[in-house]
């Protein structure tokens, strides 16, 4: 629960007047957030299963909400199951292939756009552990001059405060990326970005604790040679 905490603090989540209580959802602790956000009442909850976090969000447009509303709103929450999720089907429903690299296993599939590697012995929702996310996006195809910054900007708008420390271009098929490594507090990352001249990117981005990525690396970069797009 504590990374559910963290991630969930109310002010992330663009909420005011806020409250927030631990619950219990199909008998595992949960964090549930309401309060307002704009001129609407919002509930978030927060409800870790065993491999993944199943984040459910509720808005009513109207603030506030009749007491017997709130109490169905919340009932209906709390009726929350998380299942394992078929990960042979969220794979194969991925825009892109990859191979699996020991000790790299895929354990999640996020919007039906990434992929989440993590080493097979740790814990999915372990936020210290070694990880690699591939994620394809639609948006336009910068300029070539354009990006070295536009990869940049992706790696701290995901990681804020990372310190890059170098980077270049790697020719991946018949793809061009640009690759960037730094370090982002006691752990060291590195991303690539590909830009297809047809529109899209593909993005990948390695994280490890500094002590662990030179021993990953070679596993990182196989995943990453690896990639297909149809």
């Amino acid at each position: 629960m504590a990374v559910a905490r963290a991630a969930f603090a109310p002010e992330r989540q663009g909420i005011t007047d806020a409250s927030r209580r631990e619950v219990v959802v199909a008998g595992r602790e949960a964090l549930l957030v309401w309060g307002r956000r704009g001129p609407s009442a919002v509930w978030v909850l927060a409800a870790p299963g065993a491999e993944l976090t199943a984040l459910v969000t509720v808005m009513v447009p109207r603030f506030p909400v009749p007491a017997g509303d709130v109490a169905a709103i919340e009932a209906s929450l709390l009726s929350l199951v998380v299942r394992a999720p078929d990960l042979v089907a969220a794979r194969a429903a991925l825009p892109f292939a990859f191979d699996e690299v020991a000790p790299l296993r895929f354990r999640q599939a996020v919007g039906g756009a990434a992929a989440v590697l993590v080493p097979e012995e740790a814990g999915l929702n372990d936020a210290a552990a070694p990880r690699l996310t591939i994620a394809t996006s639609l948006s336009a195809t910068p300029s070539p001059t354009d990006r070295r910054q536009a990869a940049e900007a992706a790696l701290r708008g995901t990681l804020p405060g990372v310190r890059v420390e170098g980077g270049g271009t790697l020719r991946l098929g018949a793809t061009e990326a640009v690759v960037l490594d730094g370090r982002a507090g006691a752990r060291r990352v590195r991303q690539w970005v590909l830009f297809f001249e047809r529109g899209g990117t593909l993005r990948v981005l390695a994280e490890a604790p500094a002590t662990e990525f030179t021993r990953l690396l070679p596993a990182f970069e196989r995943v990453v040679e690896s990639i297909r797009r149809p």
